[in-house]
């Protein structure tokens, strides 16, 4: 490693501004990089009179080797022209890949090409693996004393992902980039400044950031902002995903907050929590490691603090749509009604269907409990505490719920019921008594989850049947509920696609319960105002108040004629004017399964009900809450063995049973309107094409190609599919939706098959035209749940030119790998196949035979950048590996099927395309491949 200003001689531009900055030097600057802000001119010039796309390389220790390279960056994420940037290479591997990396090298940025740095990016190593473990983003940031100064946001991936910040001409811009910023998994950061007399980074307002990954899915469960000046701790935010839903690319899902304030004395960091780190050499105030910050924030003597829950799962800003997505930073947290509690950071979260309770009196360490009368986790300590309900979302409150402590012991003793926000409770519950003993609960991820998923799906299940005897005892539902049911069961699916927080609001317990918990409470307020001077009545009523949902249910059963009660827990069909009044229902089988896919032959449904018509039937999700959920599903013979079957998807993340319910008549036929996910085109004869919403692949002459897309646009999923491709677009530049990410060459590309029959070798596939070996492509058809091609490869063998070799390709909705299944022709004799993978330059390959899996990580241009390629197969069938110069093939063993006899899959993905860019790499992608779900339940 060399020090980035040896052998340069400094030439300092005067007079040379950028936009908002002073002309003067910085000695700040000076300190921390060893060289001027200032670029010398005469290579500014230079790398002004480079020809576009070139760049300016330099060797500044006469070792004969590049170190150095100065370039314009055209990147579409820029908003800054011209962008002039100088990368010096800390890591000795500028010269032999000419260019800069995204693991130790140094980037400066010189906005619109005045001489003059304006921001650095810089990336470390540490224990010189190849890959990024921190990184900073220097800045300028106004502080209120205008000294000589630097800022820098320093971030620390502590659990290795290789995933850290994005960045927008050189810079943290938060609009622009916090969606591409991992902000999860297990890291941290801190915001430093070093001013003019500074012997240290002073920390200043994070101190830190930290992210903690408690199940090892990428996705952090808690999130800690601890806010200080150096030792002296202003604020915490400390959140957790109590339900356990963030995954996949819903990266953030934080359930509730602690906001919390040190009390009149001040609180300082102690040695005992603390550590200093350096940056650039230069050492920092004492700090939180991110081993110790869950530690302190839990313990910590906090003066006041309030709970922030979110009763909506969905922890949204609180305008929508100026940001659906969920907020990275935890809950953020609104000043409180009274005015004794401010707002922490911001954007806050909305003022609705957030439960906020507020304590002057926190115990220290801080503690929750759970009351099993109102079903929920509260702050031990808080005084008061208030929810707003707006179940439309329309920004108005449709309830108001308060709870108080009145004996001033720090637990509740009242819920006050406003149900229609109108300034009149209807009801308030006594919360403490013999059948209600509160329990204790650290705030943590490991205490609370198990807990808060099992009280919600108790909480509204069992309400579902006492709101079920409650609208066949009244006759009718009122109006007050029905607005809410409709609203529920309708609308609600539509709010907000792009980030589908409708639909999740909609099919997770967290946020249906908030519904379920409105229709009851209002259909006990009915009931009780027309059953309170019957003598069943105070039986019902203690139950209710007790939380004990169940029984109170059972008590109402005495309210109907017995030869009624069954029929009010039965839930028709109806939909959108459609009914349907036949059903089947379908346990799914216990276990993990992750976004997997169900399918299910009709000829199997009518061996269950004979009458069973897959031309008139929907799928929905067997757990009725207020309304049916219907799944989309799609009926189709696609398969080579030619049975039609229901197709759907489904989730199950922990070994629980969901009932899956088929709803059909026996007579007619509706076409599904459910969106297509998917789709195949067949637009010229030269290739077939298909594709999901988050893949999409090609064939031609025998090798696939895939397309990267841009994972962040926020775009509903049917839009984010883009075949057809217009022949006016050059798809082998980066559009708005991706990129053309690979060039086969005259290779098997991504996965194009070779066969093996005893000692000889008849690759299926054609390069570039030149082979024996000729296509036919068809496409099958498209929907909501799956795409399929079929590939007829014919005179693969010269010799027997009537023996064909079938593909049938399917992609999946919201799936970005495909799967191929793989039929030959009889009378092979000792046949193996061999699915192949190119190889790139500047790739590391992996392979795990124990998964059935080869993979590679690397890049073939600057156009395109690094991109990941894997091909996938049954563990059992890996015969060995075959390593050719240009690629390398997985030679395998057949299935023994009657309908065919191989069957794998290919993945690829785009680094620029990716949801967090910066900066993934071969064990990134080789982890990612074994989320890859490849069940398909028969």
């Amino acid at each position: 490693m060399k020090h980035v200003g040896a052998g340069i001689l400094i030439m300092l531009i005067a007079g040379l501004p950028a936009a908002g900055q002073t002309p003067a030097d910085s000695e700040v600057f000076k300190r921390v990089f060893g060289i001027s802000r200032f670029l010398p001119v005469d290579l500014v010039e230079q790398a002004q009179k480079l020809p576009a796309g070139e760049k300016l390389k330099r060797d500044t220790n006469n070792d004969g080797k590049t170190d150095e390279i100065w370039y314009f960056d055209t990147d579409k994420r820029h908003t800054i022209s011209p962008l002039l940037v100088r990368v010096v290479d800390e890591d000795g591997d500028m010269d032999a890949m000419q260019r800069g990396d995204l693991d130790s090298d140094i980037y400066f940025w010189d906005h619109r090409a005045d001489g003059y740095i304006d921001c650095v990016t810089d990336y470390q190593d540490d224990d010189k693996d190849g890959d990024l473990d921190q990184m900073g983003i220097f800045y300028d940031k106004k502080w209120p004393d205008e000294k000589d100064d630097i800022t820098v946001w320093w971030a620390v991936d502590v659990g290795d992902d290789n995933m850290l910040w994005f960045d927008v001409n050189g810079n943290y811009d938060q609009p622009l980039c916090q969606w591409r910023t991992h902000f999860s998994g297990d890291e941290l950061f801190y915001q430093f400044r070093l001013a003019e007399g500074d012997a240290t980074w002073m920390s200043m307002w994070e101190d830190p950031f930290g992210f903690y990954d408690a199940d090892d899915d990428r996705c952090s469960e808690t999130v800690v902002r601890i806010s200080a000046k150096g030792t002296e701790v202003e604020n915490l935010r400390y959140s957790i995903d109590a339900d356990d839903d963030a995954k996949g690319r819903s990266t953030h899902n934080y359930d509730f907050s602690i906001t919390a304030f040190p009390g009149e004395g001040g609180m300082t960091l102690g040695p005992e929590y603390s550590e200093t780190m350096k940056v650039r050499g230069i050492e920092t105030s004492p700090v939180l490691p991110w081993s110790k910050t869950r530690e302190f924030a839990l313990n910590a003597p906090w003066g006041k603090a309030m709970l922030t829950w979110d009763e909506l799962n969905s922890n949204t800003d609180g305008n929508v749509d100026q940001d659906p997505n969920e907020r990275w930073e935890g809950v953020l947290n609104h000043a409180s009604k009274n005015g004794d509690f401010a707002q922490v950071g911001g954007p806050p979260c909305s003022a609705f269907n957030k439960r906020v309770e507020v304590s002057d009196k926190p115990a220290s360490p801080l503690q929750l409990y759970f009351n099993p009368r109102d079903k929920r986790f509260h702050l031990l300590g808080a005084k008061y505490g208030y929810l707003d309900v707006d179940y439309n979302l329309d920004g108005v409150a449709d309830a108001a719920y308060t709870w108080a402590d009145d004996d001033g012991d720090g637990m509740f003793d009242t819920r006050t019921a406003d149900l229609n926000a109108d300034g009149t409770p209807e009801w308030t519950q006594l919360l403490k008594g013999k059948n209600a003993p509160n329990k204790l609960y650290p705030p943590t991820f490991e205490d609370l989850v198990p807990k808060y998923r099992e009280s919600l799906l108790d909480t509204v299940g069992t309400s579902q049947g006492f709101v079920d005897l409650a609208l066949a005892i009244l006759g009718a539902s009122p109006a007050d509920v029905s607005s809410v049911v409709q609203y529920y069961a309708g609308p609600l699916a539509g709010y907000h696609p792009e980030c589908e927080i409708g639909l999740t609001i909609q099919n997770t317990p967290g946020g249906a319960r908030l519904y379920v918990d409105l229709v009851r409470d209002r259909l006990f307020a009915h009931l009780r105002a027309k059953l309170a001077s019957d003598s069943k009545w105070p039986g019902v009523e203690e139950a209710y108040w007790d939380g004990r949902y169940l029984d109170a249910t059972v008590g109402l059963e005495a309210f109907l004629d017995p030869a009624l009660v069954k029929s009010a827990y039965e839930h028709p069909f109806v939909m959108n004017g459609r009914s349907l009044s036949r059903s089947m229902s379908i346990m799914e089988p216990a276990g993990t399964y992750n976004n997997s896919l169900a399918s299910l032959p009709v000829e199997a449904l009518k061996s269950v009900r004979p009458d069973f018509n897959p031309r008139n039937c929907v799928v929905v999700n067997g757990n009725y809450w207020l309304a049916w959920r219907p799944i989309p599903h799609q009926v189709d013979d696609w398969d080579f063995d030619g049975v039609e079957k229901v197709i759907f998807p489904f989730d199950q993340r922990r070994s629980e049973e969901r009932m899956i319910v088929i709803f059909y008549e026996p007579e007619g036929e509706v076409a599904p309107s459910y969106p297509a996910l998917t789709r195949a085109v067949l637009d010229t004869p030269a290739y077939v094409a298909w594709e999901s919403d988050a893949g999409a692949y090609r064939f031609y002459t025998g090798q696939f190609d895939f397309f990267g897309k841009h994972e962040s646009r926020l775009l509903p999923r049917p839009e984010r599919l883009l075949y057809p491709t217009s022949k006016d677009v050059n798809y082998h530049a980066e559009q708005p939706w991706g990129m053309d990410a690979l060039h086969v060459n005259k290779t098997s590309g991504l996965g194009g098959l070779t066969l093996y029959i005893g000692d000889k070798e008849y690759p299926i596939q054609s390069p570039a035209g030149e082979g024996h070996v000729k296509f036919e492509h068809r496409v099958l058809g498209a929907g909501p749940v799956r795409a399929a091609v079929e590939i007829v490869a014919k005179n693969v063998i010269p010799e027997s030119p009537e023996m064909d070799v079938v593909l049938r390709c399917y992609i999946y909705a919201t799936h970005p790998e495909t799967m191929i299944d793989v039929r030959l022709p009889k009378g092979l004799g000792d046949a193996k196949i061999a699915p192949g993978l190119l190889k790139l330059a500047e790739e590391k390959r992996f392979s795990d035979m124990g998964l059935g899996c080869m993979g590679t990580w690397g890049r073939q241009d600057d156009d395109i950048g690094e991109i990941g390629l894997a091909v996938m197969v049954p563990p059992g069938l890996v015969q060995g590996l075959i390593d050719l110069p240009d690629e390398q093939r997985l030679k395998c063993s057949l299935l023994d099927l009657q309908t065919f006899n191989f069957r794998y899959w290919i993945i690829g993905t785009w680094r620029r395309g990716m949801q967090y860019p910066i900066a993934p790499d071969a064990s990134t992608w080789e982890s990612m491949l074994k989320e890859v779900d490849r069940h398909t339940l028969d």
